[in-house]
């Protein structure tokens, strides 16, 4: 496993993007969602199920579109430097179609790290990825109520990469009014932030769900991104919380429009 997630670390290196399509926030009103969510441990072996399926598929795939393959081939050569680099990492891709697009979140000494965060995909294959992970079969290798969900933003400086999210759907999640939005600067970082109040009854239900999610993160969802995800600390009294993340001040001015008069979901 430790040579496996080595060569991820090397060949996520090679992972290129078009700048065409990076994210943009959609117009108009939206809600806010938190969901509870899921450890990259306790998903790691159904990933390395689905990558192992997927490596199946690909064999069957090689013998009936070998012209594919060919044209593909070309498409790396334009975008790596070397021949050499090329073939690396169409070795590595064929044994191993999942993780040639989703580097799985681990630390220098290979170890999974603890969080929410499953891993990091270039912003190009989200839609490779997507298709993978909406799969029938696949979609059996993890708990039937997961939802994958990506980060807004890109979280390197090239914005080439984002990070992948595993959050737990829940279809009893109730809207609760927001009694005041704002944008803020940080005491600690002095970066642009929201400051969310939740009216009484959306209170008493968000203590109750931080008292039950003590060490483990929320991730807060805006249009089906990511936007942030605190780690819960404590049980929250009072039905405030924070939005943090890279955000401009003009981003944060826009968000706080956006979920202005609207309502929180969990």
């Amino acid at each position: 496993m430790k040579k496996l997630l080595l060569k991820l670390f090397c060949l996520s290196l090679l992972f290129s993007c078009n700048d065409a399509m990076k994210e943009k926030l959609p117009d108009g009103d939206s809600d806010i969602f938190l969901f509870e969510t899921y450890e990259l441990r306790e998903l790691f072996e159904a990933l390395d199920s689905a990558n192992t399926y997927l490596k199946s598929i690909t064999v069957i795939n090689e013998k009936t579109h070998t012209n594919e393959k060919v044209e593909e081939s070309t498409l790396l050569n334009d975008i790596l430097e070397s021949e050499d680099s090329v073939s690396a990492f169409e070795e590595f891709a064929n044994e191993n179609p999942l993780y040639a697009l989703l580097y799985p979140n681990v630390n220098e000494q290979h170890e999974l790290i603890y969080g929410p965060v499953v891993g990091f995909c270039a912003v190009k294959d989200t839609t490779t990825l997507n298709a993978y992970l909406n799969d029938e079969v696949i979609k059996q290798f993890f708990p039937i109520d997961v939802k994958f969900a990506y980060t807004a933003k890109a979280f390197d400086s090239d914005e080439k990469f984002v990070k992948l999210f595993a959050l737990r759907s829940n279809k009893d999640m109730q809207g609760y009014e927001i009694s005041d939005v704002r944008d803020e600067l940080s005491q600690h970082t002095n970066s642009p932030e929201i400051s969310i109040s939740l009216s009484q009854d959306g209170a008493k239900k968000f203590e109750k769900l931080t008292a039950k999610n003590i060490g483990r993160s929320l991730a807060i969802v805006i249009d089906g991104f990511v936007f942030s995800f605190p780690t819960v600390q404590s049980e929250i009294s009072g039905g405030r919380f924070v939005i943090t993340g890279n955000f401009s001040l003009n981003e944060v001015k826009v968000l706080v429009k956006k979920i202005h008069n609207r309502k929180v979901y969990f």
